[in-house]
């Protein structure tokens, strides 16, 4: 049983509705799976389950998702060198549902209005393909740090940031493909690995967040083109912020929008109600999605899917995508990239299908040549930091390099398991003559440990050092020893 009774009986008055209530307190009580996804934009699963094998971690693909890993808790996946260097990311099962059944496509133009801390803002972005145009919006901007953080590790360029409330984000001239309103909500599907959640949670308090949400799925089907698809997600229990909220936002725009059938092959779920606390509900409410932990070993999630009429009318314009300046780089920008594929060997067909950007001083931004962010609201940031071009010589971020080091054919730093334990405590590091004879001269070199590019380091000719340049925000992340079945 659920060790904490206060908790627990805030569960009770779903006792009703919950398919099997013994074995939902019981999953409660135990902790969550391991579960992550696979950058697609890097590796592949296979290699990322081999490297977590030699990390000591023990992963089997999940089954509805070609790109997931599960298995047993693990307080080190989000530790290891091929989670820092970006191969995979960690996010809870249930919380990959609404993504998936949102399925985005390559080109798009997608909004995520709640954004934060862009879990979901980074699955659909590699979901397609770096191209197109993510559109990430929260109001906190403390939490997008960690969204612009996540984005930069795993090398995503087709997102802009925007900081603004989700229930007033401006019409302007963009319609969207597709948008996800994950709502902020009670978190009650959280408390496997946040046990306070239960403690704030309650029917006034789910009273109580039902308008804004409803407001918030209001503004997206105002900004959804005609044909397009909207997707409302919660991780909570109470029907007052998930049937009730899309229930009303039915009843309000009529034949303008309806409810696909919220089901994915492999995953066992519970059909929405259509009767609440004697209240009858939309009867497509049942096409809607509710996951219970004890149904996949998963926190609980609720989701639904919808689509615009194809006829709908008024709304914003269908010319969704504002041009930036200039379709192309400016061709001052050639000499930062000119300078870049010659120090480090990388063919310059490797920039072709970018468009540079240089926002301000210190960096040159890269984003797809098919993005088209939209006008309002102003941009936080707008693609991936590529270049820092405010120091003598332009260098590479750490996110830059680890998009083209695979690439690098010259001043490449392949790391033994001690160089690059010292790398990511941020120490220097002395090369053995034999590392030094694809290196030109002093300056600017790519770090890799075996094939994975963990940054940029500073070589010093005269005595064959390497100065670590690893991000101090991820140094503090990675755990040592790394281990060594290769010796090098």
């Amino acid at each position: 049983m659920y060790p904490d009774l206060p908790a627990a009986e805030r569960l009770e008055r779903y006792r009703s509705i919950v398919p099997d209530w013994e074995a939902f307190l019981d999953a409660l009580s135990r902790p969550l799976p391991l579960c992550l996804w696979v950058n697609a934009l890097r590796t592949d699963r296979s290699d990322v389950a081999r490297r977590l094998v030699a990390e000591g971690i023990e992963t089997r693909p999940l089954a509805w998702h070609p790109y997931a890993l599960k298995g047993p808790p693990s307080e080190y996946a989000g530790q290891t060198l091929p989670f820092v260097a970006g191969l995979y990311h960690i996010q809870e099962e249930v919380s990959m549902l609404p993504v998936w059944l949102l399925d985005p496509r390559p080109g798009e133009l997608l909004l995520d209005l709640c954004a934060a801390p862009g879990n979901k803002t980074a699955q659909a972005a590699v979901a397609m393909a770096n191209t197109g145009t993510v559109v990430a919006n929260d109001r906190s901007a403390v939490r997008m740090r960690a969204t612009r953080g996540t984005l930069d590790r795993l090398g995503i360029m087709n997102t802009a940031i925007t900081l603004g409330d989700a229930e007033c984000f401006p019409l302007g001239r963009s319609s969207f493909d597709r948008i996800l309103v994950d709502v902020p909500c009670t978190c009650e599907g959280t408390s496997r690995k946040n046990r306070s959640a239960l403690l704030t949670s309650g029917r006034e308090i789910s009273l109580g967040f039902h308008n804004r949400q409803l407001a918030m799925l209001r503004r997206a089907i105002q900004l959804c083109r005609p044909g397009g698809r909207i997707v409302y997600a919660t991780c909570t229990y109470a029907p007052e912020e998930n049937e009730l909220v899309v229930d009303a936002a039915l009843r309000e725009a009529g034949t303008e929008v309806h409810l696909l059938p919220a089901s994915i092959d492999g995953v066992r779920s519970s059909p929405g109600l259509t009767i609440w606390e004697e209240r009858r509900l939309h009867p497509e409410m049942i096409k809607t999605m509710r996951v219970w932990p004890h149904q996949n070993d998963s926190g609980g999630f609720f989701v639904a899917v919808m689509e615009k009429s194809e006829k709908a009318g008024g709304g914003p314009s269908t010319s969704n995508q504002d041009e930036p300046e200039g379709s192309v780089s400016p061709p001052s920008y050639a000499i930062w990239i000119d300078t870049i594929a010659q120090r480090f060997g990388v063919p310059l067909d490797v920039f072709a299908g970018w468009r540079l950007h240089r926002p301000n001083r210190k960096y040159v931004f890269v984003v797809p040549a098919d993005h088209r962010p939209p006008l309002e609201p102003e941009l936080v940031s707008d693609g991936m930091p590529l270049i820092r071009t405010n120091l003598k010589h332009p260098k590479l971020t750490t996110a830059g390099a680890r998009v083209i080091g695979s690439q690098a054919r010259r001043n490449v730093v392949d790391a033994t398991t001690e160089q690059a334990e010292r790398y990511v405590q941020r120490l220097d590091f002395t090369l053995d003559p034999d590392q030094r004879t694809g290196l030109s001269d002093a300056g600017y070199v790519i770090v890799r440990h075996r094939a994975l590019v963990l940054g940029v380091g500073l070589h010093f000719e005269e005595d064959g050092r390497v100065a670590s340049m690893f991000p101090k925000v991820l140094s503090r992340g990675v755990r040592l020893p790394i281990p060594d079945g290769s010796g090098t």
